[in-house]
């Protein structure tokens, strides 16, 4: 009987032995190899971001990650987290709980500690001899230079969320993977982001390399070099501190952006280490301020007296005044029984366009607007680039907003009564822009009816892009020399509003608008271009509840406009 049994249990064991060994030897050594072949992602860096003159803006640095294997680390995983504790200067029980939250069914390597010291991932290589699973993977990460100074121009990366990356993976997109969130970054993510690269390396039994199996080189991604004037950012973000608004100085000849700044701003590097940045990163998504909100081009405000400039043009242009015009400012405009008041209360006397543009003054326009007509304005308003996005090359950009009769109706339900037109004629009531618009519609005066195509990026590698193509209006130079002749007075004349922007040696054409606000301090505004004859720079200036424009508005106008020229841009 004893012999009986044993014979059965060595056939029970033989066939055990040849199906593992024979039926299942295909499965067991696919496990096998899975234990011993470790594959690994090799992280493409980025491509670096420049400025004009070459100075680098956003670069990439070393990062080290802690990464521990399930499968390789087994019952010694209490050890290994006890390990790394004493090492990273973190409870065990934290650790624990990072790793219990990021494992998943598979042997996939567990992230625990993220960017951590040169000097920490070596001690950690050093002790991970001793207990398997444990190892250091660098990984290249943004170091943006500039800081909150072009934080809305460049942008910031972030993990790629899980739904993101069902919709993007076919495009060579990894779980692990950083994508462009805003600026820069996100318009031109498909150029900066790299070709992953990868390896496999055989490990013993404890998780120690022993040789490299294969390895596919990873790429970095493009190089974009942007129309950005470092220096001239760099001053612009500092004017603009202490104030909620946004400034932008834009090239003649073709759009292209020397500065784009949006204040309140953000240090873009909280978002590279977002574990231990969380309680900055929740201060600046809560803060009341926006700053995450790019002013220049994703918001719309009422633009105030510098809408006088397309109401100007308007009336000149359909001879509802002409350059011989004048209206008598008593410091009120009454329209039936309802009162429109001027900025100057006393009144401006008598007042044609040129000296209603230098003076800003509310009674020539209203009349100048009624003569007009809401039709012919809103009109006027669409041909200089109102009410439709710039198409600059950023994200989240705003349209504004041209009110009609038909839009009232169509949106309120309401018909469009004379006073709305009056308002509309000095930038108040219905209609909104963003302070980018506005630069442009200072830019068609400059440059006799183009329309630019504002654009932050000029090369990606060595290959330069071609200025996106303007469109042209057709207006009368006539028109247009009344109009800038009135913009030159209101910088240049002792009476005029724009004074502040004055730059010895520098003549400006300008126009400040003050934007009333309910229950709200008033927005102050500033457009101008110089120099006056053969214009190479146009200038926005938008500050939120920021007062008069011919206050802080101005006076930091006529600050870029001195640093341009000290810097060569406005050269006669």
């Amino acid at each position: 009987m004893i012999h009986l049994t044993m014979s059965l249990c060595f056939v029970v064991l033989a066939a055990h032995l040849f199906k593992m060994q024979v039926l299942d030897h295909a499965h067991y050594l696919a496990q096998s190899e899975s234990n011993r072949i470790r594959p690994v992602i090799l992280e493409a860096p980025r491509g670096l971001i420049y400025d004009r003159r070459g100075e680098e803006l956003v670069t990439n640095r070393l990062n080290f990650d802690c990464y521990i294997i399930p499968a390789e680390a087994g019952e010694y995983l209490r050890d290994a987290l006890v390990m790394l504790s004493g090492i990273l200067g973190t409870p065990e029980a934290e650790l624990r709980q990072v790793y219990e939250k990021r494992k998943d069914r598979s042997d996939r390597a567990v992230l625990l500690a993220e960017d951590i010291t040169k000097e920490r991932a070596i001690r950690i290589e050093e002790e991970a001899s001793r207990i398997s699973g444990v190892f250091v993977k660098t990984r290249p990460v943004r170091d943006y230079l500039l800081g909150p100074s072009a934080a809305h121009v460049i942008g910031y990366i972030g993990a790629i969320g899980s739904d993101e990356y069902r919709q993007m993976r076919d495009y060579g997109y990894i779980l692990r993977d950083w994508v462009g969130r805003d600026g820069v970054e996100r318009s031109y993510d498909s150029y900066l982001r790299g070709r992953h690269g990868a390896s496999q390396f055989e490990s013993d039994s404890r998780g120690r390399l022993l040789r490299v199996l294969s390895i596919r080189e990873r790429e970095q991604g493009h190089a974009v070099t942007l129309t950005i004037d470092a220096r001239l950012q760099k001053e612009l973000y500092k004017l603009l501190d202490g104030h909620r608004g946004a400034a932008a100085v834009m090239e003649l000849e073709n759009g292209g952006l020397l500065a784009l700044a949006s204040a309140p701003s953000y240090d873009p590097n909280i978002f590279v280490r977002p574990a231990e940045n969380r309680k900055r990163i929740r201060e600046v998504l809560s803060d009341r301020k926006r700053p995450l909100s790019d002013r220049a081009i994703g918001a719309e405000y009422p633009p105030g007296s510098t809408f006088k400039i397309v109401t100007s043009t308007a009336a000149l242009a359909s001879g509802s005044i002409s350059g011989g015009t004048q209206f008598f400012c008593t410091g009120v405009f009454y329209i039936g029984n309802f009162k429109f008041p001027c900025w100057k209360h006393s009144g401006h006397g008598i007042q044609d366009v040129r000296d209603a543009l230098a003076h800003s003054c509310n009674v020539f326009f209203y009349q100048a607007g009624l003569k007009s007509g809401v039709e012919r304005l809103s009109r006027m308003a669409r041909k200089f680039g109102l009410g439709e996005a710039t198409d600059i090359d950023l994200p989240y950009e705003k349209d504004g907003l041209v009110p009609d009769a038909g839009w009232k109706k169509r949106v309120m339900h309401e018909k469009w009564y004379t006073g709305e037109t009056a308002h509309l004629a000095i930038g108040q009531g219905f209609l909104l822009a963003t302070p980018l618009q506005m630069l442009r519609a200072a830019a068609v005066v400059a440059t006799g009816g183009k329309v630019l195509r504002p654009y932050v990026v000029s090369r990606i590698d060595r290959v330069e892009i071609s200025p996106r193509k303007s469109r042209h209006f057709s207006v009368d130079e006539g028109t247009l020399a009344l109009v800038r002749e009135g913009l030159a007075r209101a910088v240049g004349s002792d009476s005029g509003t724009g004074q502040n922007a004055r730059v010895e040696g520098l003549k400006i054409c300008g126009k400040t608008g003050t934007a009333q606000v309910a229950r709200q301090e008033d927005h102050a505004w500033f457009v101008g271009y110089a120099p006056e004859r053969d214009p190479k720079a146009a200038v926005v200036v938008f500050l939120e509840n920021g007062g008069h424009g011919g206050g802080d508005g101005a006076r930091i106008a006529g600050e870029l406009f001195r640093s341009m020229k000290a810097k060569g841009y406005l050269d006669e």
